[in-house]
């Protein structure tokens, strides 16, 4: 079932405290609680500097997520993506994917691309172009593992948006 339709846009402090709603509506599946200190100390260092952005539909967020590059690695990443856990299975996080992963490529033309995400996500990023490179047993934290996963370029340019 398709959602409505929704507004991306680059993320501002104001939206903080509705991100970390989104947050908490993803644990503790998702997201463990301890995370959340993690995620918190992202947005005020790295949410603001153009590469966060927000989903926005009839005036509420219902998904955040963004990417950065990782100068040991060489590799740009997407971070943090999460969609407001009443709305899972709609297609907001296949349409705000991809939509931060073409703003990766944009930005970081030629580079490898990654992400880490749990047992739970990683077969919505396989969908998405993305193969399993590594999983690390508990990686996140007790019960979540982390899935090191990266981009094959020509899998994702047959995404449909």
């Amino acid at each position: 079932m398709e959602f409505n339709p929704f507004q991306i846009i680059p993320y501002t402090p104001s939206y903080k405290n509705e991100c970390i709603q989104l947050f908490n509506s993803n644990r503790p599946l998702y997201f463990l609680k301890e995370e959340l200190k993690l995620f918190t100390i992202w947005l005020d260092k790295n949410g603001i500097d153009g590469n966060y952005f927000i989903a926005i539909s009839q005036g509420k967020v219902i998904a955040c997520g963004g990417y950065f590059f990782d100068k040991e690695k060489k590799s740009a990443g997407l971070a943090w993506g999460m969609v407001d856990s009443k709305l899972h299975g709609k297609g907001i996080g296949k349409k705000f994917t991809v939509f931060r992963i073409k703003k990766m490529m944009e930005e970081y033309p030629d580079k490898n691309y990654m992400i880490e995400t749990s047992q739970h996500t990683y077969k919505f990023y396989m969908k998405m172009g993305f193969k399993i490179k590594k999983i690390t047993k508990d990686g996140f934290g007790k019960g979540l593992d982390n899935y090191y996963m990266e981009l094959e370029k020509s899998r994702f340019e047959n995404i449909k948006n």
